[in-house]
């Protein structure tokens, strides 16, 4: 369906290759930070990542200021 929130309402994404993994102290202080400057701007957070130094899938959330994450499933081939 049609998005019904305030045209106010943005979307940003970002995007790496699985040749770049992240570390997971870098995204966790990364969040801290964007939260702490943003938080009024900040309504919801999600996404999935590759980590160092891991072979699964990292997903994580995020409402109102709390992250949370954990490690799922093993990367598929060629995902």
């Amino acid at each position: 369906g049609v998005p019904r929130h305030s045209s106010a309402v943005r979307s940003v994404s970002c995007e790496a290759g699985p040749e770049d993994p992240v570390r997971l102290e870098t995204f966790h202080a990364w969040m801290a930070a964007l939260a702490e400057e943003r938080s009024d701007d900040l309504y919801r957070i999600k996404g999935i990542l590759s980590l160092e130094k891991s072979d699964s899938v990292y997903v994580f959330q995020g409402v109102c200021g709390e992250l949370k994450g954990r490690a799922m499933r093993k990367w598929g081939e060629g995902e």
